[in-house]
C-alpha cells in the first residue's frame, strides 16, 4: 500500500488511468443517452462501450488474466455476447415481443 509520500507506482497509475476511462465512458455513454435521438448508431456505440467497460473490469479489477483460460474466454464470451444480444434485442424488438406475447392476433 502507498503511503502518502511515496509516488504511485506503475500498475497503481494504470488502475488510475483505466478507472477514469471507465467513468468518461459512463459519462459519455449517459450524456450520449439523456441527449441524442435513439437509432442504430448509438446502439451500437452503447454496445461497443459494453464490451469494452466489461473487459476492463475483468481483466484489470477482476484480475482474470491470472484465471485459467478456459474460464477466462467464457467470461470474456459473455461480456462480448451481451452487448451483441442487446443489439440484436433493439433490431428486432417487435419480431420479439411477438414472439413473446400470450394474445394471439
Amino acid at each position: 500500500m502507498a503511503t502518502p509520500s511515496s509516488s504511485p507506482t506503475a500498475a497503481e497509475r494504470r488502475l488510475n488511468l483505466l478507472w477514469l476511462a471507465l467513468v468518461g465512458l459512463t459519462l459519455g455513454g449517459t450524456l450520449l443517452v439523456e441527449r441524442a435521438n435513439p437509432g442504430v448508431a448509438v446502439t451500437l456505440f452503447i454496445c461497443l462501450t459494453m464490451a469494452i467497460k466489461g473487459r476492463l473490469i475483468i481483466d484489470y479489477f477482476m484480475e482474470l488474466k491470472a484465471f485459467p483460460g478456459r474460464l477466462q474466454r467464457l467470461f470474456r464470451l459473455y461480456f462480448y455476447l451481451l452487448p451483441l444480444l442487446t443489439l440484436c434485442t433493439w433490431l428486432f424488438a417487435d419480431q420479439i415481443a411477438a414472439m413473446t406475447t400470450l394474445i394471439t392476433r
